[in-house]
């Protein structure tokens, strides 16, 4: 019990030096999203605390390197959430659900434009919902 004691200790410790660094870090290389991203840095630091190095600056770059890769993940994840965004507006409803022809046609052009006006934080945002009809 003791050793899962000082495992939390030294997370800790590193944790209140590091987390306001991390976050100012992927602050300036998102627009959205900062918060997340350190917190999935802090759970997979947390999971790996036995690696978690003693000295304080040791430990600050071991941080900044896991939300490094944090932060790629994040970047990827837009990219594919922007791709599916894209196809979602360009290919229509399945053929059974779908309108006759025209009616197709004007949805289809009426949700292209649409789309297209929103700014870029909420076409993210409603991309990454899910939607029922």
């Amino acid at each position: 019990m003791r050793h899962d004691s000082e495992r939390a200790e030294r997370f800790t410790r590193a944790y209140a030096a590091i987390y306001t660094d991390l976050l100012r870090f992927v602050q300036r290389r998102v627009e959205t999203g900062a918060e997340d991203v350190v917190a999935e840095a802090m759970t997979v630091a947390w999971r790996r605390v036995d690696d978690l190095p003693a000295p304080l600056d040791d430990a600050r770059a071991w941080m900044f390197g896991i939300t490094h890769h944090c932060l790629l993940n994040h970047r990827r994840s837009g990219r594919r959430r922007e791709a599916l965004g894209v196809r979602m507006a360009t290919v229509g409803p399945a053929e059974e659900a779908a309108p006759d022809g025209a009616d197709l046609s004007a949805i289809r052009l009426d949700l292209a434009r649409a789309w297209h006006l929103l700014d870029p934080g909420t076409r993210r945002s409603s991309r990454s919902r899910p939607w029922t009809a």
